[in-house]
């Protein structure tokens, strides 16, 4: 606790314990303890990087399952310098720089596989086409009962049926509705 400077009924003055010098209400009116200037607690008590108590690896798993590596001065480093380790294995394997509509994608689907043979560059439309593909094989029309039915591009229309919103309806009965 910092050194105190001041008592009354109200708050306690004392210094920051960062060292500072900087005045601080220790205790104030609701008795809310404190011990540093405004956001010098931020400053003192939460180190980056390798300084961090809970620093381990430089390493870690996001949310959606993807590794992130600490590497500040990479352009794609997050707010905390993280990159995404798949991101720098293709970059580093291809010696190129990824643009920002650039992704990669992992072959076998594993996030955690980021070796340089199961990873691919590709466009971000690209990405999203191919995890947007569903099976559409066994799916039949509620109509006349066929299976489906592919356009000269390659792609199977399928629409939901209009009054039941829940069944599929092959692109030819579609039209007759």
């Amino acid at each position: 606790m910092g050194r105190i400077l001041k008592r009354s009924k109200s708050f306690v003055l004392g210094v920051c314990d960062c060292g500072c010098g900087n005045t601080v209400n220790i205790k104030t009116a609701s008795c809310r303890l404190q011990r540093f200037a405004y956001c010098h607690n931020m400053i003192f008590l939460h180190k980056m990087g390798s300084e961090s108590s809970h620093y381990k690896t430089g390493k870690f798993n996001d949310t959606r399952g993807y590794i992130l590596t600490l590497q500040r001065d990479h352009h794609f480093a997050n707010n905390d310098g993280y990159v995404y380790q798949h991101r720098l294995v293709w970059e580093q394997e291809h010696s190129a720089s990824l643009l920002s509509w650039a992704d990669i994608h992992h072959k076998d689907g594993n996030r955690h596989n980021n070796v340089w043979y199961n990873l691919t560059g590709m466009m971000k439309a690209q990405h999203t086409h191919i995890h947007s593909k569903k099976d559409m094989s066994n799916r039949l029309c509620i109509i006349c009962n066929q299976k489906t039915y592919v356009t000269i591009q390659g792609y199977e229309r399928w629409f939901r049926h209009p009054i039941t919103k829940q069944e599929w309806v092959c692109r030819q009965c579609y039209r007759k509705i």
